[in-house]
């Protein structure tokens, strides 16, 4: 199913409906599970999340939701699930900045 929904646009849905409900902690808290779930399951997957920029978004979620512990669980999970494992390859600033800040809360 995971495949399936990646391809089909399901993550670029998630990722729409978090910009366009910014101030939804449902919608943030629901998308950041959804999207750490999808790339727990594939490393194409996850490279294909990742190249949309999302790990921007989280952190702004992070930001944003900086009182919500549900928020704040979901975007760490999604942020680590994101980061975990990635394949060698070139990455973007953004991308590398958020992976060093992750490393650094979590030791």
């Amino acid at each position: 199913y995971c495949v399936v929904i990646a391809s089909r646009g399901g993550t670029t849905c998630m990722i729409n409906a978090m910009m366009l409900h910014p101030n939804d902690t449902a919608v943030q808290t629901y998308a950041c599970i959804a999207l750490g779930n999808l790339s727990a399951k594939s490393n194409n997957i996850k490279a294909q999340i990742v190249s949309t920029g999302v790990t921007g978004i989280i952190t702004n979620v992070m930001k944003n939701h900086r009182n919500c512990p549900a928020v704040q669980a979901s975007a760490r999970f999604a942020l680590k699930q994101l980061t975990a494992s990635m394949p060698v390859q070139p990455l973007d600033e953004k991308t590398e900045m958020v992976r060093n800040m992750f490393r650094k809360t979590i030791g």
